[in-house]
């Protein structure tokens, strides 16, 4: 069985056989696409650069003498932040991982269940989506508020233990 071809002829005259004809078709419709895109991003980068308070903007984010005064402290106090956040969600995710894992191997199936359906929603959410879901959301409904230890890092730590 031999692939159809059509009546147009390539440089060689051999004529181009239809898949490969189609595939071609397939390629310039993803390029005109991905073309698309790029020039609607790049007209809205223009619109934001047009658009922007330069001033606002340099005043809020670039002021140099803010940044002299903060620069030795800043640099230590997130490296310890940073620390201190990533070790307590460590211990928490190895907890609740732990526990996941146990749960799993349970001979009770709603254990089991439990288990599977919490690993299978946050392996596959994302963990900025958790952490805006623990942080904003979790408090709003359900009218929880964070221990004052860690003021508002302790939602921050409790949504990296939940996707660690």
């Amino acid at each position: 069985m031999t692939a159809p071809t059509t009546d147009v002829a390539g440089e060689g005259g051999d004529p181009l056989p239809e898949l490969y004809r189609s595939g071609r078709a397939k390629q310039r419709r993803a390029r005109s696409v991905r073309l698309a895109a790029y020039a609607v991003g790049l007209a809205a980068l223009v619109g934001f650069a047009l658009t922007a308070d330069w001033q606002k903007i340099g005043d809020s984010y670039f002021d140099l003498e803010r940044a002299r005064e903060q620069f030795p402290d800043i640099v230590t106090i997130a490296t310890k932040n940073t620390i201190i956040y990533t070790t307590m969600s460590f211990i928490g995710g190895v907890v609740l991982g732990l526990s996941m894992a146990l749960l799993r191997l349970s001979s009770i199936r709603a254990y089991r269940w439990f288990a599977s359906i919490y690993i299978e929603i946050f392996r596959g959410l994302p963990a900025l989506l958790t952490i805006i879901f623990v942080g904003f959301i979790t408090p709003i409904a359900l009218g929880i508020r964070f221990p004052e230890v860690l003021g508002v890092a302790s939602a921050g730590i409790a949504a990296l233990s939940l996707v660690a």
